[in-house]
């Protein structure tokens, strides 16, 4: 996680930040020799302000502990798809991509993806914690979890993902203050210019509320749908 990256914003989380969840977590895993642990910094840390790193607890708490290793910053994510036998995070997206690999996701937050049948979610910090010390024993992992693990990211990534007329494309990653006037004077000639009811996210959120729905659906999907009960 980016530590200062909208840490209090995910549902169900078990500390009251990132900071918090990452001392917690590495000070279980200082304990837990049994096991090598592999610590990464979010690739998109240069683009937040903050005080305290990854990197500035890591090395405070267990630099010189031989089983506790720090990534390098330049090792790419799918690195670890092969070569490693479970997954640790508060709420980041590597707690739906490695289940989806087949790999075991141990989580201290419900996130986006939590309690949908492919994680180990905890109630309390002491459940979380106990699983960590449960680390280096077997953690099952079914095919049904697996399964479900990749029709949710279909679900959220795929059917779930909704253009939207209304709001101009924009990067990923922090802004500098001459690309971010650019791009609000945008957003603000597409709102003149657009008529929100023929925007497809504004039409699907519209339905959503009047559907009771949890999640905004595409009128394409829904229109698939309708067909194949119909059918």
């Amino acid at each position: 996680h980016c530590l200062s990256d909208a840490p209090h914003s995910c549902g169900g989380q078990l500390y009251d930040d990132y900071a918090e969840w990452l001392k917690a977590t590495l000070k279980e895993a200082i304990k837990n020799k049994s096991v090598n642990w592999v610590v990464k910094a979010h690739p998109l840390r240069g683009d937040y302000t903050y005080t305290v790193t990854t990197k500035n607890i890591f090395d405070e708490m267990c630099g010189n502990e031989p089983h506790m290793f720090f990534s390098p910053y330049d090792l790419h994510i799918r690195t670890f798809y092969d070569h490693c036998d479970l997954v640790v995070t508060c709420a980041g997206s590597a707690g739906l991509e490695f289940p989806c690999l087949g790999k075991p996701a141990i989580v201290a937050s419900e996130g986006f993806y939590g309690k949908k049948g492919f994680t180990y979610d905890s109630q309390t910090a002491q459940e979380y914690e106990e699983k960590l010390r449960q680390v280096g024993r077997y953690f099952e992992f079914t095919d049904e979890m697996q399964n479900n693990a990749l029709a949710y990211w279909y679900l959220a990534f795929k059917l779930g993902r909704i253009e939207c007329r209304l709001l101009p494309s924009v990067h990923t990653s922090s802004m500098t203050p001459e690309e971010e006037i650019k791009t609000w004077m945008l957003a603000s000639q597409k709102l003149k210019a657009t008529e929100p009811s023929a925007d497809p996210m504004f039409e699907a959120f519209t339905e959503q509320i009047q559907s009771n729905r949890r999640h905004m659906i595409s009128r394409d999907v829904r229109k698939r749908s309708d067909e194949s009960e119909a059918a």
